[in-house]
């Protein structure tokens, strides 16, 4: 868990760096608790003599912050599914050969991913897929 969050937020980083934008994310990201989960990826990313220090305690003691990670987490899966799908599918006629769109460990990789990639969707490769219209070869 403290891994997912704190990459996260070098992915809230990258967005802001390349100055992307999109209504459901910016809105997101207007929230208080990105400066938390900001200080959490310092705390998770850097040693730390206490296992229990106030950068964790400050984020999970907040009642909403579990929520909106998987709600951010969600919106940004969602756009990089929806620009994969557009770029794949330009020409409208699928890919005569599988697509493998990432190689990440299957621990990195959104909650429903990862259990179709448990259940059996090439594990060896721990594939991105998706069940919209990308193949799950």
């Amino acid at each position: 868990m403290s891994f997912w969050y704190a990459a996260l937020f070098v992915v809230i980083e990258g967005w802001r760096e390349l100055g992307l934008t999109d209504t459901r994310i910016d809105i997101l990201l207007q929230s208080p608790n990105v400066e938390l989960l900001r200080r959490y990826r310092n705390g998770a990313f850097h040693f730390q003599r206490e296992y229990f220090d106030v950068r964790f305690i400050d984020f999970v003691k907040e009642p909403d912050t579990v929520q909106w990670v998987r709600e951010l987490n969600e919106k940004f899966w969602s756009l990089i599914l929806d620009d994969l799908n557009k770029t794949l599918y330009a020409k409208k006629e699928p890919p005569s050969k599988p697509a493998i769109v990432a190689s990440v460990p299957i621990g990195c990789l959104h909650p429903l991913t990862r259990d179709r990639a448990r259940l059996g969707a090439k594990p060896e490769l721990n594939t991105l897929v998706s069940n919209q219209r990308i193949p799950s070869y």
